[in-house]
This record gives structure tokens, sequence and C-alpha cells, in this order.
């Protein structure tokens, strides 16, 4: 397009605009696709981290949710790959899959990794299991809460497919936060999976007041043994009148 035509002639320089935005329009309008007024466009700075191991193929053997394999390359002929992103604090609020991008370069291409042409690629889901891959659309809402930072930042194993190649050199997060991504490893170097799953929250339970706390799934409370009826008689509703209003309390009480 016109920014690449640009960066690659006179105002070209180490850092090009056709590797930091590729495709611009498509990421400006994917950025606010299908967002509501929770998710932010943009995010306070530092908003995320990439770890010293950062990418490296996908597991072989994955399944999704439904149980199904996973093929580890798709229908292009591209690579299934595993890039962890680190998600400080600062990205604590909603996201979607669409606000999150790699770009890759070619893998011949020698050059800085912010001159020359990049390309978008977009995640497919994360990891939810060492051997499960959390499918999800690219509109589809996720959400980090306090709860996930353990110490700087929540890791999260995403899955893209890398074309044919290609390799990645750039994580982008919303609008305005950018990291290099280091060199891939293979397999046998890769990390262990960081698991990722959203808890369920936890159940409130409403009670009546004077009335014992039912937990959820917990055997119903033993119902009140009858009193023995005595042979006293106190003022109150007559016995024809109690089935229309009740049982009334005592005058002395």
């Amino acid at each position: 397009g016109w920014f690449s035509i640009i960066s690659s002639g006179s105002f070209s320089g180490k850092r090009s605009f056709a590797t930091l935005h590729p495709a611009f329009l498509d990421q400006l309008f994917l950025n606010r696709h299908e967002i509501d007024n929770s998710v932010s466009i943009i995010t306070r700075s530092d908003a995320i981290e990439i770890p010293n191991k950062a990418v490296w193929p996908a597991p072989e053997g994955l399944k999704d949710s439904d149980g199904k394999p996973v093929s580890q390359k798709n229908e292009k002929g591209e690579v299934l790959t595993i890039v962890r992103v680190g998600m400080t604090s600062n990205a604590i609020e909603k996201f979607t899959l669409s606000q999150l991008r790699v770009i890759c370069k070619q893998e011949n291409d020698v050059r800085d990794v912010l001159a020359g042409k990049g390309k978008n690629i977009y995640p497919i889901g994360y990891m939810k299991t060492a051997d499960e891959l959390q499918i999800k659309k690219i509109t589809d809402n996720i959400e980090i809460s306090i709860a996930d930072i353990v110490g700087r930042t929540k890791e999260i194993d995403f899955a893209f497919y890398v074309p044919d190649g290609f390799k990645p050199v750039l994580v982008e997060f919303k609008q305005n936060n950018i990291k290099q991504l280091p060199p891939p490893v293979s397999s046998e170097q890769a990390p262990p999976i960081v698991p990722f799953e959203k808890q369920a929250e936890p159940v409130k339970v409403i009670t009546e007041p004077n009335k014992p706390v039912e937990q959820p799934n917990s055997p119903p409370l033993p119902k009140p043994k009858a009193q023995p009826e005595t042979s006293s008689k106190k003022p109150g509703t007559s016995n024809i009148g109690k089935p229309i209003a009740g049982d009334q309390p005592d005058s002395d009480q």
C-alpha cells in the first residue's frame, strides 16, 4: 500500500513503517472490530513483556476443547507456532485476539528487524493446558485480572499459524505496545506450556434472615421435628381458621 511505498523509498530508514505496521488500515480496523465500551483500543505503556524463550513449534498431538486434533499445518502450509506473551498489570482489562498480532518477516531477510516489509498474523487461540488448544474467534473477548498476575506478568501461550518461509519478529498489542521477539527455539529447547484458563466466578448464596446457609451441591438440610401438642390451650386462630390465616403469634410474646 501507500505506506509501504513510502517506507521503501526516500522516507525509508532503520525503522520501516512497512515492518511496524504492515496492512496498516487492517490493523486500525481490527483494533476496533466488534468491541464494546469495555474494551479500549490503547493501554498504558509497557502492557506486555516478552521472555527470553518466546517462540517455538507447537507441541504435537494437540487437541481442541472438543477433543478434535489440531493440525500442525493448515491448508495453506502455514506452521502452527507458539508465541508467549507476558501481560503486565497495565494490561488488566478486556481485549480481543484481533488486538494482538505478530509481525513476520521472510526468513532470508537478514536486515535489521525493523527494516524491510512485514506481514501481520493473528492468533487462533491460546494453550488451555499442556495438550489442549482453546480455539477462539478473533472477536472473542479475553480478560486479564489482577488475580492472574504472577510476579510481574501473566504469561499466555498464544497459537499462530506462521506462513511458510517466514519468521515472527515483533508482537504488537492494541495500538501502542510493540516488543521484539527473540529468535525461535526448537521443540527440545522450548519451555513447558503455561496453562491459561479463566476461573469461574464464585457462586453467591443469598439466604433469608435466620435461615442456615446451604452450600451449592450440598445435601438438603434436615427439616425441624414437629413439636408435640400440649393439652394447654392458648389464644390464637381456631383450627378452622388456621388453613386460611396460618398460625398466629401468641399474645404473650
